[in-house]
């Protein structure tokens, strides 16, 4: 109710960016019917954790396996986040992995970046957090949209670290 809608452009429709209508919708739908405690639910169900890297500072989701099987990193994409990977992490520890599954620098509950950054260094800074957890070991990366360009630079900078 406080926001000035008229300081949003409208050009009618979606021409000009999303349409003030359909986003004037969107934004009662959030205040007054959208379970945002059932949401907050989920995310707390999660093991959520935060690093410091190279100067950044990343949230991840770590969900632990027995060990038997070798870590897996999973990128998601933009507009997306972590959650995206929810119905993954139990399976995959249930099978012996170790699943992380970062926000990506600048997205969810990482911080906002310091500097600009590209996939390459998004690269390095993931790889970073894998270090941090896991030392040495080598991983399984997986990354859709934004993730698949990160994880194909990881495999390019990092082709000894990877599986």
């Amino acid at each position: 109710e406080a926001y000035d809608w008229s300081q949003l452009p409208n050009a009618g429709g979606w021409s000009a960016g999303v349409g003030v209508d359909d986003l004037k919708r969107l934004a009662a739908y959030w205040r007054y019917s959208y379970d945002w405690r059932a949401v907050e639910r989920r995310l707390n169900a999660l093991p959520n954790f935060t690093a410091d890297v190279e100067g950044e500072h990343l949230h991840f989701v770590h969900v632990k396996g027995d060990g038997s099987k070798p870590p897996v990193l999973l990128l998601h994409g933009w507009p997306g986040s972590y959650l995206e990977f929810e119905r993954l992490l139990q399976p995959l520890a249930a099978d012996g992995h170790d699943v992380v599954v970062p926000s990506l620098p600048g997205f969810a509950f990482s911080n906002p970046i310091t500097r600009p950054i590209g996939p390459r260094r998004a690269a390095a800074l993931v790889h970073g957090l894998m270090i941090q957890l896991f030392g040495d070991a080598r991983y399984f990366v997986q990354g859709g949209d934004w993730g698949h360009g990160i994880a194909a630079w990881a495999a390019h900078d990092r082709p000894d670290a990877l599986l």
